[in-house]
């Protein structure tokens, strides 16, 4: 079993100038980057960005979540766009446990999910996480995938572990929000509708949601 650590996904801000051409919409949406400028969002349209420097931080490849002016439309789906602010999501395949041992180690640390959206054929979501500051702790999050009774039910669980490293914080705890996408194209069968159950636990307490989903 993989784990993997939690990485900050801080929006970050373009500056450039706006377009001179009428912008036909704007949207937020999650992608996947294909090349550099180059990203195939998850509404199946392939977005061009013009204002995007060589020594830019957006990635070349992987999930975003970006914020953008599309203002020109091309063949087979392709625009012209301007990326206005974008985040990296943290990214991993979710698990699955075999052993009691492999289950305790992906915590039960709280992790609240703030919203959702199944496109792109990954989960997306805003989730929180509580941090001390002034801790070195190191925090991992998975999405855990728990076999039911039901075939037609994908039932997943947001999971948070806290590993203690270095000094302690300073005692205060604050809010950290950020974007996941976990992919789950593989999980939902093909032609057929798959309710998608998520959990999570937040003040001591377990959350659900279930959302249908279909491939």
């Amino acid at each position: 079993m993989k784990r993997f650590a939690l990485a900050a996904a801080v929006l970050v801000c373009l500056s450039a100038c706006t377009p001179t051409k009428e912008i036909l919409y704007r949207v937020f949406l999650f992608g996947t980057m294909k090349e550099p400028a180059t990203m195939l969002g998850d509404d199946g349209r392939t977005y061009h960005f013009s204002n995007i420097a060589s020594d830019s931080s957006l990635p070349s490849e992987g999930r975003v979540a970006a914020l953008l002016d599309a203002y020109e439309k091309g063949e087979n789906e392709n625009y012209t766009a301007q990326l206005l602010s974008f985040a990296v999501p943290l990214c991993v395949e979710p698990v699955e446990c075999s052993t009691p041992e492999e289950d305790a180690a992906l915590g039960d640390a709280p992790i609240r999910m703030d919203d959702g959206i199944v496109s792109g054929g990954h989960l997306n979501m805003i989730c929180t996480v509580m941090l001390e500051q002034d801790s070195e702790a190191k925090h991992e999050v998975n999405l855990q995938v728990v076999q039911g009774a039901s075939t037609d039910t994908l039932h997943v669980v947001l999971r948070h572990s806290i590993t203690p490293e270095g000094s302690e914080g300073s005692g205060e705890w604050t809010e950290f929000p950020f974007y996941a996408s976990f992919p789950i194209a593989d999980r939902v069968p093909e032609g057929q509708t798959t309710i998608l159950e998520i959990k999570w636990l937040w003040d001591e307490e377990w959350n659900k949601v279930c959302v249908p989903v279909k491939k």
